[in-house]
């Protein structure tokens, strides 16, 4: 075996005895393992010859289910550094206690341990590591697998690969900075062994998504305040206001621009900071309207286009339309149209004639008064 290489060890029943082959895989170090599984089945053949192949469907399905485990596994490691009663369903994290579960009884399995989302969000209130920017890759992950392991899976290949791209460079950067300190000595240069593997490995496939990109971008340029983020592989290949919406980059493609919008809604949109309820936090909830210009109902709240990353608007998804910040200003939600009635008042026509029901009231009361 090579040194600092992140498998499991052998050991011996006692001094005298023959040796007893046991399985031992730290948390961290199995967790490692997945990666490197995953990696070693995303990189495409290269024959004798130097010509790239494409990577087999069933190395496509078994990196998908293997990258949900590593990560899995790595995030509750990270959370029982803190506390291994953290890892445990219905637990009271604030408190450590492990719902009658023993120390004995984690050791050997038998418990019922939380699920992703549960465990980014303790990780977030007891160890105070914010993985929000990456929780929306995670939950699509792990939808992803439940869709493979239940109940079939239809995606591109490219697709598959964008995401799981995606997910490794950010576990990579999640291992160094929040796992590998606390680790004992002997397994934390087995980290280091295994990191700068996984690193040279990744980059080829990082090559395939920026090679990829490279190809669709020309196509893109003019149309930069009209492209958004595909719901399936997360690239910015998404040109709305066009029939049909596909994803250049990985093939994807919807029914039409509702369809497109609600899948987006659902996993791309980002809650707006002005003037809306915050139901869809992490884009997990739908949040699609009818369209004033268009009168669709492809209208989503809460996009995010390659030509303003960092601004949140309102962007109907048929017609194209972007209505940046205009929001009815009675607090609806709605938004308004761009003409002089509109502009002068602020309000919708559902919050303008309240407004004007209320002045009205107000005038006869006051005339009562007098």
């Amino acid at each position: 075996m090579a040194a600092g290489h992140p498998r499991g060890t052998t050991s011996r029943a006692d001094d005298n005895g023959p040796e007893e082959r046991r399985l031992v895989f730290p948390p961290v170090r199995n967790g490692l393992d997945y990666l490197i599984d995953v990696i070693e089945r995303l990189l495409p053949p290269v024959d004798a010859d130097g010509r790239v192949g494409e990577v087999s469907d069933i190395n496509l399905k078994y990196a998908l289910l293997h990258l949900h485990a590593g990560a899995e596994v790595l995030i509750k490691a990270r959370l029982e550094q803190e506390h291994w009663s953290l890892v445990v369903q219905d637990a009271l994290p604030k408190n450590r206690q492990a719902n009658g579960v023993t120390r004995a009884q984690f050791r050997r399995g038998h418990f019922k341990t939380i699920g992703m989302e549960e465990a980014l969000d303790r990780l977030k209130q007891i160890a105070e590591i914010n993985l929000d920017d990456h929780r929306d890759a995670l939950t699509q992950l792990t939808e992803t697998r439940n869709a493979l392991q239940h109940y079939g899976l239809n995606q591109t290949a490219a697709a598959v690969q964008s995401q799981a791209t995606a997910v490794l460079d950010f576990l990579i950067t999640f291992i160094h900075e929040h796992l590998r300190a606390d680790l004992p000595r002997e397994e934390r240069d087995q980290v280091d062994w295994a990191l700068h593997e996984m690193r040279g490995r990744l980059g080829r496939l990082s090559d395939f998504v920026r090679g990829r990109m490279a190809l669709v971008a020309p196509g893109l340029r003019d149309q930069v305040a009209k492209v958004v983020a595909c719901p399936v592989c997360a690239q910015m290949a998404i040109v709305i206001g066009t029939t049909p919406i596909i994803c250049r980059f990985c093939f994807g493609h919807w029914k039409g621009p509702r369809d497109a919008a609600i899948h987006y809604s659902y996993n791309q949109a980002k809650p707006p900071t002005y003037g809306l309820d915050q139901r869809h936090q992490h884009g997990r909830e739908v949040s699609v309207h009818f369209c004033p210009e268009c009168d669709e109902g492809a209208l989503v709240f809460g996009a995010i286009t390659a030509a303003a990353p960092e601004r949140i608007t309102f962007l109907c998804f048929a017609c194209g339309t972007d209505f940046d910040q205009q929001l009815c200003t009675g607090g609806c939600g709605n938004l308004i149209r761009r003409d002089a009635e509109a502009a002068g008042t602020g309000l919708c026509p559902k919050c303008a004639e309240r407004r004007r029901r209320e002045e009205e009231e107000e005038s006869l009361w006051k005339i009562l008064d007098e």
